[in-house]
């Protein structure tokens, strides 16, 4: 899929704030990885136990879909991504996530300052059962002939042996290019619950939390005052050599609520968006270890919001 200069409405030439046009009307619109050395079942244990601590808070800006609208896909051609710190949001956005046409559910993620509109991470939708949107990470200008050749009928292949590697290299991508691909998949019939795998980073669950979680919700972040009506969390799984789960670590979470949804939207509305809060790295023996990019986590939970809207229909 080609993204031309006139598919992106990017906002530029003026040193004045970003406005998104969808607050208003519904318009047209790597790193070094972690140790090779696998944690050990007590510090996974422990490290489930310790309260989530963010380091960069992001705001998406996604108006979604009200539940007494039309079974039609929506008009929200461009969602903005804005940084978020404690003294507020961003006065223009960081990123952008792009549709072509309103009959299309891929999307590209863009630089929204970038001029050039380089693609910095793209997700296809295919058609028919069984066929779960594919995430491809880097940029169009990294991609080869060679990797544009690649039949992604594979991806189930390149899956399981992400699944099951025990050691990560920050040099290991599904092509030479560096570029790399990977499914989100629902982790069993009528779930929410979605899994994937990262050939960099690992396994990772998007998952929603239940009433009782949502209850007990603290966070450490000052831009965060009231409990959510609505958290979806992302952990990275971590598994032994007979892969069996021996811990999990929460590396983001998406708040909804008041204060953090989308302004103009409410609780019902499927795929608003709101706060995204992530952890991207912690200590390790050896340094900071980077437990997942920024990218990865904002294209998948992207899919997420999409999920939603598609499953209100």
């Amino acid at each position: 899929m080609s993204t031309t200069t006139s598919e992106i409405p990017l906002r530029r030439l003026s040193n004045k704030g970003y406005t998104s046009p969808l607050l208003f009307t519904n318009s047209s619109f790597s790193t070094s990885h972690v140790s090779s050395l696998a944690p050990t079942e007590q510090s996974l244990t422990s490290s489930r136990s310790v309260v989530f601590k963010p380091a960069t808070s992001l705001q998406i800006q996604a108006a979604g879909k009200s539940m007494n609208s039309l079974p039609i896909s929506t008009y929200e051609l461009c969602i903005p991504i804005f940084t978020y710190e404690e003294n507020g949001m961003a006065k223009r956005p960081k990123w952008l996530s792009v549709r072509p046409t309103r009959k299309s559910g891929s999307c590209v993620l863009v630089d929204a300052e970038d001029e050039s509109q380089t693609t910095i991470a793209r997700t296809t939708y295919r058609f028919g059962p069984g066929r779960p949107p594919v995430v491809r990470i880097g940029r169009d200008e990294d991609r080869s002939e060679e990797d544009d050749e690649t039949d992604l009928a594979d991806y189930h292949d390149l899956d399981n042996k992400a699944a099951s590697a025990q050691v990560f290299d920050s040099n290991i991508s599904t092509n030479k290019s560096g570029v790399e691909e990977f499914p989100l998949k629902v982790k069993r019939i009528l779930s929410r619950t979605t899994h994937f795998t990262s050939h960099r980073y690992g396994r990772f669950e998007w998952h929603y939390c239940s009433r009782k979680e949502k209850a007990s919700f603290t966070s450490t972040s000052t831009t965060v005052s009231s409990p959510p009506r609505n958290l979806l969390v992302l952990e990275k799984i971590f598994k032994n050599g007979h892969e069996r789960e021996i811990g999990r670590l929460r590396v983001a979470q998406l708040i909804r609520g008041d204060g953090t949804r989308t302004p103009g939207t409410k609780y019902s509305t499927a795929g608003n968006g709101g706060r995204l809060e992530m952890c991207l790295e912690r200590d390790g023996e050896e340094g900071m270890e980077v437990l997942i990019d920024e990218v990865t986590v904002l294209s998948t939970v992207l899919i997420m919001l999409k999920k939603e809207i598609d499953d209100q229909g």
